[in-house]
């Protein structure tokens, strides 16, 4: 069995649609629900992907909801997470202010993205599902997903330099 999590009704081709949104194989909510299970048995899962989904699980959630993975993965199981690259998407801000300058409208779009996670960090009002929880760079989600007990923990290239896609293993 092979899952995307996060997938809406639009899985990736071969894998079950895990989503809040009704429709999927599975109705789960990981942004909201993270001690709660997926309605499958240990081991079960022999792939989980995720894209553009793990940014908006709360910091506090981030570890409950890995576990959660790897409690549905085989031995040997891949799980391959894609992210924004939080580095990357918000360094031309910075760079372009310490030039004295803001920068350019889709720079600032970016950034104004990401800096929605101070605002649900500290429980300010923003749409549940419009806003980023977290911000990542390469070496902090590697070091999480050995953390909780990945391993191989792989970064690939194939995503583009504004993401982070890394494959691991159970």
């Amino acid at each position: 069995m092979r899952l995307d999590i996060g997938s809406s009704t639009n899985p990736k081709e071969g894998h079950l649609a895990v989503d809040e949104k009704p429709g999927g194989a599975f109705t789960y909510d990981i942004t909201r629900a993270p001690a709660e299970q997926l309605p499958l048995p240990d081991g079960s899962v022999d792939e989980i992907f995720s894209t553009n989904c793990w940014e908006h699980i709360p910091y506090d959630y981030q570890r409950t909801a890995l576990a959660e993975v790897l409690r549905l993965l085989r031995p040997g199981g891949r799980f391959q997470l894609i992210v924004p690259d939080f580095a990357v998407i918000t360094e031309p801000v910075f760079r372009e202010r310490r030039a004295g300058d803001w920068g350019e409208p889709e720079t600032m779009r970016l950034f104004e993205v990401h800096m929605m996670i101070v605002f649900r960090r500290n429980n300010w009002e923003v749409a549940q599902y419009d806003a980023h929880c977290w911000g990542f760079t390469r070496r902090y989600l590697v070091a999480l997903l050995r953390e909780v007990g990945f391993r191989d923990v792989r970064v690939m290239e194939e995503w583009g330099p504004s993401e982070i896609s890394v494959e691991a293993w159970k």
